[in-house]
């Protein structure tokens, strides 16, 4: 089913953040099969643990212990890999527990947590273009959407920067289209972040309305570039012709003795 969803043509989060960039960008990625990187595996183990409590370690992740260059490595990597399940270390495992725990000590991440429906995958019709949309939701319940996020600073300034810079407002927006379109409600969004460092703080926050409307308008311009892709089968990169760019600089401070070969 995991498999299924990945595989289905329809506008996600991620895909419409590889989409703002250029549709070249998201239909290459779409057609390159990518080796996820050790911190993916790592934020998605995290996420299981947190999310699937009720699961056994075995279900969810296999743990590296030897050396992968010895010839036990060898064979233990090739076992491992037969599973098909996530492969983390030692340590790592180690940490992830207690970045688990935290979340769960944190008394309003739990509540919100309790009784969510988890890892919900999910289509419907959205934006103003009608497009085929999809959403892998953490979790959902008695207090509306919730989205587990790892991070290394969940300070209310460094995490409205991270909000900003990886399109999580664009997600929250996304998500809450999808349950509105297919439950006919308007669910409340929030992200809990943990820190993955010691003491793994543990932080939620909701975004403000102008938030979710810049993100539900920058949906809805993708999920038009998306259409008109997915109707033409063309998928352009970045402009053909020069595009003039500015740069704010700061006067007092600019640099005055550059060379003339410098440029």
């Amino acid at each position: 089913m995991e498999n299924d969803y990945f595989k289905l043509e329809a506008l996600s989060a991620s895909g419409a953040k590889l989409l703002a960039r250029s549709p070249a960008h998201y239909k290459a990625a779409m057609e390159v099969s990518r080796t996820p990187t050790p911190a993916q595996i790592f934020g998605t183990v995290v996420h299981s643990m947190v999310l699937e409590p009720h699961k056994t370690h075995a279900d969810l992740f296999s743990v590296k212990e030897l050396n992968w260059t010895t010839k036990e490595g060898k064979e233990e990597k090739a076992k491992l890999e037969r599973i098909g399940l996530p492969i983390i270390s030692v340590a790592d495992l180690d940490k992830a527990l207690r970045m688990r725990d935290s979340v769960w000590a944190s008394k309003h991440a739990a509540e919100m947590l309790t009784g969510c429906k988890t890892e919900q995958q999910t289509t419907w019709t959205g934006y103003d273009s009608k497009v085929p949309c999809k959403g892998g939701i953490d979790g959902i319940g008695e207090h509306g959407i919730v989205d587990l996020k790892t991070t290394i600073d969940a300070s209310p300034e460094a995490f409205a920067r991270a909000i900003r810079s990886y399109g999580y407002y664009m997600q929250a927006a996304h998500y809450i289209d999808g349950v509105a379109e297919t439950t006919g409600a308007i669910a409340p969004f929030t992200f809990i972040a943990v820190e993955k460092q010691p003491p793994y703080a543990v932080a939620c926050y909701t975004l403000s309305n102008d938030s979710l409307a810049a993100g539900w308008a920058a949906m809805n311009r993708i999920a038009k570039i998306y259409s008109d892709c997915i109707n033409t089968n063309v998928w352009p990169g970045y402009e053909g012709r020069s595009i003039e760019l500015s740069i704010p600089i700061n006067l007092d401070t600019a640099v005055t003795d550059l060379e003339l070969e410098d440029f």
